[in-house]
C-alpha cells in the first residue's frame, strides 16, 4: 500500500484546526453581540422606567430694561419696558434632572426721544449732522434659542420646584425713525444676534400623568448687546401648559 505524500497529510491535520477557530471566531462574535444587545435593551428599558420626553408652550410677561441707565441731559425721554412674551420648548426628563431647549419672544422695547437743544446732547456743533432739534423713536424686538439644563427639588405634593441655567442666542430687530429739525425723516434699522447666558427659578404642578402646568421666572442678562442701543437684560416671567410622554 502506498503511502501519502507527507504535505497531504499534513494539510488534512490542518484543516479541522482551521474549522474549529473560525467556528470559536463566529461563535465569540454571536456571543458579543448578544451581550451588546442585551445591554442596549437594558438602556432602553432604564430610560423608559427613569425619563420622559415632554414639550410645552406658554405666555407670559416681562421687560426689557437698560442696564446702568445713564442720566440724560437736554432729552426727554418716554419708555415702554413691559410687554407680553411667549414660549415654546422640547425637553428630556431623567429622574432629578432635565435637558430642554426651546424658544421665546422677548418682551418688547420701546422708546421715544426728543430734545430741542441736540447738540448741548451729543456735544456736537450745530450742522449738517447735528441738527437743533430731534424726535426719534426706538423699536427693539428680540427672539431667543436657548439650551438649559433644569434640577428639580424632590416633590411636594402635585408640586415640585426647580431652578435652571443655560445658553442663549438672542436674535435683536433694531428700529429708530423720526424727525431732525421737525422735517428732515430719520430711518434707521439693523439687526444683530448676541449670545448670552439665561437662568431662573420656577414650580411645576402635576395636573394628572400626561399633563403639568408650570410657573418660571426668566432672567438674560445682557440680552441685548450693540454700539448704538445700550446693553440690556430681560426678565420674563411665564405660565406653560407640558404635555409628558
Amino acid at each position: 500500500m502506498s503511502r501519502l505524500p507527507i504535505q497531504l497529510v499534513e494539510h488534512a491535520r490542518r484543516k479541522p484546526r482551521g474549522r474549529r477557530i473560525l467556528v470559536a471566531a463566529l461563535i465569540a462574535i454571536v456571543l458579543s453581540a448578544l451581550s451588546m444587545t442585551a445591554k442596549a435593551n437594558s438602556l432602553f428599558d432604564w430610560i423608559k422606567l427613569n425619563g420622559n420626553p415632554y414639550v410645552g408652550a406658554g405666555l407670559g410677561q416681562g421687560s426689557t430694561v437698560a442696564a446702568g441707565q445713564p442720566a440724560y441731559q437736554n432729552i426727554s425721554v418716554d419708555r415702554k419696558q413691559d410687554s407680553a412674551g411667549a414660549t415654546v420648548f422640547a425637553g428630556y426628563r431623567f429622574g432629578q434632572t432635565a435637558i430642554e431647549g426651546g424658544f421665546m419672544y422677548l418682551p418688547e422695547y420701546h422708546a421715544t426721544a426728543s430734545t430741542q437743544d441736540y447738540p448741548a446732547y451729543k456735544g456736537c456743533t450745530l450742522g449738517p449732522t447735528c441738527p437743533q432739534t430731534a424726535s426719534v423713536t426706538q423699536d427693539i424686538f428680540a427672539r431667543a434659542f436657548y439650551l438649559r439644563g433644569n434640577l428639580y427639588t424632590p416633590p411636594l405634593g402635585a408640586f415640585t420646584g426647580y431652578g435652571f441655567a443655560g445658553r442663549a442666542l438672542v436674535q435683536n430687530y433694531n428700529h429708530e425713525h423720526g424727525t431732525y429739525n421737525g422735517t428732515e425723516f430719520v430711518d434707521f434699522k439693523v439687526s444683530f444676534d448676541n449670545s448670552a447666558w439665561l437662568y431662573g427659578l420656577g414650580v411645576e404642578a402635576t395636573l394628572d400623568k400626561a399633563w403639568a402646568l408650570r410657573l418660571e421666572h426668566t432672567r438674560i442678562p445682557a440680552a441685548t448687546v450693540e454700539e448704538h442701543t445700550l446693553v440690556r437684560d430681560v426678565d420674563f416671567t411665564s405660565v406653560n401648559m407640558i404635555r409628558r410622554f
